[in-house]
Parts: C-alpha cells; structure tokens; sequence
C-alpha cells in the first residue's frame, strides 16, 4: 500500500449547517428534512464551501439521520436527500473526501436503528474513521456544527471547533463550549481562512529559515511512514536500542520492509559486530541493501579500538559511511582524517549526549564543522537531540543533518506559533485534563 500525504480537514454536520431546517407545525421545531422536496441550501452555503475546498481543507461529512429509526420517512427517502445534495455540490465543483451517516436513534421505532450505537455524534467514531481512511491530519482538523452533540464530538476527537448559531436550531445548544462561534458557514470560513494563513504563512515563513536537514530517528515502521508521508524529513537513521525499543527480532526483514516504502531518501542502518573483521562484512551486507543506504559503523568497538582504519578502508571504496557514537572532537579530527575526499558521509556527534553531562555542545560542534569543511561530502550530524531548540542550534552551529524523534518531529507543527494562542491552547489543555479527570474543589 502507497503512503499517503496527510491533510487537514474540516468536518462539517449537514442539517442546519449546509442546507436549511424545515419547520414542523406539530412539534413547533424546526427539523431535518424528511422529503426531498423539502430540501433547500443555506444561503451562501456553495461559496463558503468553495472558499474552505480552495483554503486546502479536505471536507468531511458527518451528520445524524434518526428520522428513519423514528419512523418519520423512508431510507429511500434519505438517500433522495443526499444525492440531491451530491449533485448540488458537484455541479458547483465542490468535493468532499467522504460522507458518514448515523441512522440509529437510542428511542427509535424501527429494529436494528433503535437503541444505542457508536456512531451517533457525539461519539467520535466517524471522526476517528475518515482519519483513518483518508489520511487525515486530525491536530489541525476542525468541527463545524450549529448543535452541542456536533461540537462534543470534535472535542471527543481532539478537533478544534466552531458553532453556527443563526442555523434556526435550538436543540441541546449551550452545554458545550466551543473554541469560537459564528453566525453561518460563510463566517466560519472566515475564521479558518485565518486559522490556515496564521498556521501555513508564520510555520512557513520560519521553515523557509531552516536550510539543516531533518533526520527521522527511530525503528518504528508505522511512525518511519508517517514522517515519510508528511514530507518534512530528508532521511532517516536506526541503531539496535531504538530497533530493539520498538521490538524488531528480523533486522534484514525490518531493513527489507523499510526499504520497500522509502526509497528515494537515505537511511543508516549500523553493523552490530565488536570485531573489524566480522563488521567489515556486515557493512558491505547493509551496503547492498540498496543505493539510498548508509551504513552506520561506531567509531570504536566495545574495548574503546577505533574503527578509523575500517572507516578509512571502505571510504575509499566509496561506501557511504555514517560514523556514529562520536562525542570528542580528536574523534572528528581522526574522521576527517580518513574520510575519502569524493565519498558523501556523515559525521554524526551526539551534541544530546554531551548536554546530559552539563556541558554546552555549541562550542564542539561549531569547531567539529570547522574541522569538517576539509571534506566537503562529508556532512555534520547532530545526533541524539533533546528538544525542537537543538533543531536551531544545530544549523547556527554549521550541522547539515540533525536527528529528531518522532516526539520531536510532531513539535515541528509549532514552529511560529503565536505564543499567545500556544497560551490559550495550554489552559485549554488543562481544562480538558482536569474535567476529563473528574477534579473538583467546591
């Protein structure tokens, strides 16, 4: 299976918010529609989905249809109204990823749709389910919905969301609290025009400051795919803790499986011999795995004896070499030393590892890519990093390459961010947390 690109999405609830509610004389509400004679759009509800599908929005359906499970219409009925509404939106060119309805009501009349289910918002499970099918970026996701049930079911999600309140509808309206309100779709669409400029114009503009390379670290094939998708990082490095961590036992089936996927990007995979001999062999095994392949040799073995001859010896066979476990700069100068002048390499120094100790590793990296500018294929790897700063300070330092976990990789996402709305999503944060949690004082 192909790896997709993940995109936000905005889900939208349907009866209220894209088309109108019909009024019911006998209950004194207005209501879904029940005939599809009585379907009518909202007003400048084509043109702001327009505007949301030219934003990047992927556009995502869910809505609850009871009406059958009530016994007020047909489910030939229904169906009449959705593909009313599907011919609708395609005639005015607008494409929604998919379309997920909840037929079930817990005091329907009807068997088999009456009684609980897990579908119904405000359950997640549809949310839950288009992220999974469709590859969806769910934490810039939002919810638009004009009823308590819709906005529940965001926050249920991890969605952000949005209340329409001049839909006509009163129904369990005023519980839930969601992050804004507007009058109408069109207003929404205002306010994520800005949510997207805010979130793509700042994080781009403080990408676009970013030359260093971003290195996924890890062994989690799910998680390697994922960061492949997103396209954010240019390669990737492994060693045997992080393979052993993620619980790999086949080491050639897990290279195998990873490099079915990704093939277009480099990636380290590292000997696992004590002796030269034994990784002399393993390395030239790895190297064969495929073009995009770096092999990861540490610079000395477990008794402390260098494998610079080793390094030296297959860097002149131009085997790319990634020299790992490196934390002195005697240890980048013997490197530089043996590095061929025409093979690409990288240098990897744990800067991570040496701030564990109390140092500051700035001062060692910039004079370990001092050292290194003898040997222009030869790239600086900052290794082992700690937080999303290291990101910055390793390309102040003159790194080309650094590593970064997945934890980190998800935190890329922040760069730019106002700080104020970073404030107001931490307390809201611990709002969730503690009503999740049940805490109470008075």
């Amino acid at each position: 299976m192909g790896i997709c690109k993940v995109k936000p999405a905005v889900f939208l609830d349907r009866d209220g918010v894209i088309n109108q509610l019909v009024w019911n004389p006998t209950t004194r509400e207005y209501e879904s529609p029940h005939d599809v004679r009585d379907m009518k759009l909202q007003p400048g509800a084509l043109q702001a989905l327009r505007d949301l599908q030219q934003q990047g929005w992927e556009l995502i359906l869910i809505s609850n249809q009871p009406s059958y499970a009530k016994g007020k219409t047909t489910l030939e009925e229904i169906k009449a109204i959705q593909a009313k509404l599907h011919a609708w939106l395609t005639e005015a060119g607008i494409r929604f990823r998919a379309y997920y309805y909840c037929y079930h009501h817990p005091q329907g009349i009807v068997p088999d749709y009456s009684g609980a289910c897990e579908c119904r918002k405000p359950n997640p499970y549809f949310v839950h389910k288009a992220v999974a099918e469709h590859c969806l970026d769910a934490k810039n996701s939002w919810l638009v919905g004009d009823q308590d049930s819709d906005i529940l079911c965001g926050q249920n999600a991890g969605l952000r969301t949005i209340l329409l309140t001049e839909t006509r509808s009163r129904k369990k309206r005023g519980q839930s609290r969601p992050d804004y309100t507007a009058a109408n779709l069109a207003a929404a669409a205002a306010i994520l025009s800005k949510y997207q400029e805010a979130r793509t114009g700042e994080h781009m503009k403080a990408k676009a400051k970013l030359k260093i390379k971003i290195f996924a670290d890890g062994a989690n094939i799910g998680e390697m795919k994922k960061a492949y998708a997103e396209g954010v990082v240019k390669g990737f490095t492994t060693n045997p803790t992080l393979m052993r961590k993620a619980g790999v036992s086949d080491y050639e089936k897990f290279a195998a499986e990873v490099l079915r996927e990704i093939r277009d990007l480099p990636i380290s995979f590292e000997v696992f011999a004590d002796d030269l001999a034994t990784m002399e062999k393993e390395a030239r095994q790895i190297a064969s795995w495929g073009k995009n392949v770096n092999i990861k040799i540490p610079i000395t073995n477990t008794q402390g004896l260098s494998t610079v001859p080793l390094i030296k010896k297959l860097s002149a066979e131009g085997l790319c070499i990634n020299v790992t476990a490196m934390l002195t700069l005697p240890q980048v100068r013997e490197v530089a030393r043996a590095l061929h002048k025409k093979t690409p390499a990288i240098v990897s120094v744990f800067a991570g590892r040496i701030a564990d100790t109390g140092r500051d590793p700035m001062p060692l990296m910039r004079k370990a890519a001092e050292i290194l500018k003898a040997k222009p294929k030869a790239e600086l790897l900052w290794a082992s990093s700690r937080e999303l700063l290291n990101v910055f300070q390793a390309q102040s330092c003159g790194c080309r390459i650094i590593t970064v976990t997945p934890d980190i990789l998800k935190k890329m996402a922040l760069i730019g961010m106002d700080l104020q709305e970073l404030s107001l999503d931490t307390v809201k944060m611990f709002q969730r947390d503690a009503s999740a949690a049940g805490y109470t004082l008075l």
